[in-house]
């Protein structure tokens, strides 16, 4: 029994050996994905998106601030040195919601068959979208502490005046990139 597993692993040896060299065959993998999986470790599925713009955005005066109240006890109010006391503050922030229409690129790339190109397949979609903008206590009108100051509001309306105006400048900054 030796002597035939010996005679078999001295003819494995010899028709390997006689085997013609193959080529050798260089695979280069060159991402330029942004996300990328793996199925079953020999496919690749990634996706880019190739274009992206937004379908419509609200009217500013549409907005509605939502308003927060908060106490809190503030040293050196106005930079006077013995005020210190309890205040009610406020800060607002305004919620847009939008949809943009993205066209996106999916790459499925095969590495069990060599030299196969790369599948290639355009998805548009259409996600929704939100972005929360908040009142900048720094143009509050009230101040406590020295250095550094920290500004509040002290009126709901001047909190939510402020946000409706951020949201406002941000709806401007974003309506370049409407769709056509």
């Amino acid at each position: 029994m030796n002597k035939t597993i010996l005679a078999l692993t001295a003819a494995c040896a010899l028709v390997w050996a006689q085997q013609p060299e193959q080529k050798t065959v260089q695979e280069k993998n060159v991402t330029i994905i942004s996300a990328e999986s793996t199925a079953d470790g020999k496919t690749t599925i990634a996706k880019e998106i190739i274009e992206e713009c937004i379908v419509s955005l609200p009217k500013a005066s549409e907005l509605e601030p939502m308003v927060e109240a908060q106490s809190l006890y503030l040293k050196h109010i106005d930079g006077k040195e013995g005020d210190s006391r309890h205040v009610k503050t406020y800060t607002a922030t305004v919620e847009i919601h939008y949809l943009v229409r993205q066209k996106e690129l999916i790459i499925i790339t095969m590495n069990t068959v060599p030299a196969k190109e790369p599948v290639l397949k355009e998805v548009a979609r259409t996600v929704r979208m939100s972005e929360t903008i908040a009142s900048d206590s720094g143009e509050g009108d009230l101040f406590a502490d020295r250095s550094p100051r920290n500004y509040y509001f002290t009126s709901a309306g001047g909190a939510a005046e402020n946000a409706r105006a951020r949201a406002g400048v941000w709806l401007k900054q974003h309506a370049g990139v409407v769709c056509p």
